[in-house]
């Protein structure tokens, strides 16, 4: 028969699913104890929490997930869900067997290779069929050719101007207009300026983005406004 060890039977797990020991002890279930501990951390109290770390960041084009499973935690697969609107998921990815581990912490890493672009996308874990990670998002920005782009386009008071900057360099966004005359200059250390028109008459506006260390030019374009 199985022994219940007293680690067990103070398990959350164990209070609430004494029916199912019960069971398998009248059933003399004799073997496999590893299997017997995978069962017991694996079926979940509400609210425990199995994730230590999840975190994701886009860069090239592509999103990278990373998380690490408490020790003491275990479930059977894994399945990496994306979705654009936060609410309807589809799966990306999985991770198949016995994930985690009741004697230390264990960590993985997932690359999806394609994102939604030009959308924010939700990731979320579904740890086996008891838990799920929190959702986590991220912006996607296709550059294009041009290295920049406008949201929305044209700009009718506010908008933002993504630029490629992974490396969170300060850059300088310079706006002119049609005679060269410079109307703005604002700074960032991250991948986009915040545009406020509302003041400024219609119309087609220059700009560049400047390195103010160097000088060099990282984009240049035209922004309309309306």
């Amino acid at each position: 028969m199985i022994e219940c060890h007293s680690w067990m039977k103070e398990s959350p797990v164990f209070k609430h699913n004494h029916w199912f020991f019960r069971y398998l002890r009248m059933a003399h279930l004799k073997k496999n104890i590893l299997l017997f501990q995978v069962l017991l951390v694996s079926l979940s109290v509400e609210g425990q929490q199995f994730l230590s770390h999840f975190s994701i960041a886009e860069g090239g084009g592509k999103v990278v997930l990373n998380w690490t499973i408490d020790a003491g935690n275990t479930c059977f697969g894994i399945d990496i869900v994306r979705s654009t609107d936060g609410q309807t998921f589809i799966s990306v990815g999985t991770i198949g067997g016995i994930c985690g581990s009741i004697n230390e912490p264990v960590s993985y890493s997932f690359v999806d290779e394609a994102p939604v672009a030009n959308q924010t996308n939700y990731y979320k874990l579904l740890l086996g069929l008891s838990a799920e990670s929190d959702v986590l998002s991220v912006e996607i920005v296709d550059f294009g050719s041009r290295g920049y782009q406008i949201r929305p386009h044209p700009v009718h008071q506010d908008g933002l101007l993504y630029f490629e900057n992974d490396a969170g360099e300060k850059h300088v966004l310079s706006i002119y207009q049609l005679n060269g005359h410079l109307l703005s200059d604002q700074e960032t250390s991250h991948d986009h300026f915040i545009l406020d028109l509302g003041i400024w008459p219609a119309g087609l506006y220059p700009f560049r983005i400047t390195d103010p260390q160097t000088g060099k030019v990282k984009a240049k374009g035209k922004l309309v406004h309306q």
